[in-house]
């Protein structure tokens, strides 16, 4: 369940209102929504969930360590609750979704490779023009985090962490144009 909430600072005590809700695939409560992002002062949402849908297209391409962990990164008019964009992935499993507040940028942590190797990969997805880069990990559990005051990324891997100078990318086009 997704909600839209409001901070009230009533007298003394702030409380939150809740002003909408919706479930962005199917009924009832959800607890595989890995990262929800407002963009746009709150008129537009990102969220990075599980897909059972693209689950089960993938369920032969994927070994059974990695199934159940397909994803999808959708971005949401909140005005109608309709998907406005889905952003595409290299991923083919994702344990962990995260991004740093004011950056229009997700950190994707998970796996990519076919059927007899999977490999870690850390993705970096810009929100605001659909691009991603993909960056190769030496494990499969690897994690980053976004420094904007650095202008980098740092990609925590076993044993080494790897800094990735994100914002200085523009000009160059990466793996994937926007779908």
């Amino acid at each position: 369940m997704v909600l839209r909430l409001r901070l009230l600072r009533d007298a003394a005590i702030p409380r939150l209102e809740i002003m909408d809700r919706h479930a962005p695939s199917g009924r009832g409560p959800r607890n595989d929504m890995l990262a929800v992002m407002l963009l746009d002062n709150g008129t537009r949402l990102v969220t990075v969930q599980r897909s059972p849908a693209r689950a089960k297209v993938l369920q032969h391409d994927v070994p059974p360590l990695y199934r159940g962990l397909q994803h999808e990164t959708v971005r949401w008019n909140l005005a109608g609750w309709q998907r406005e964009h889905v952003y595409s992935s290299s991923l083919v499993g994702v344990h962990q979704a995260g991004f740093t507040r004011g950056e229009d940028w997700l950190v994707l942590a998970g796996v990519a490779g076919g059927n007899a190797r999977m490999e870690g990969k850390i993705e970096l997805l810009d929100v605001r023009g659909g691009v991603a880069w993909l960056y190769r990990a030496n494990t499969t559990h690897a994690t980053g985090v976004l420094l904007p005051s650095a202008r980098e990324a740092l990609l925590l891997q076993h044993g080494r962490a790897t800094r990735v100078r994100y914002l200085d990318q523009a000009q160059s086009v990466p793996w994937s144009p926007p779908r």
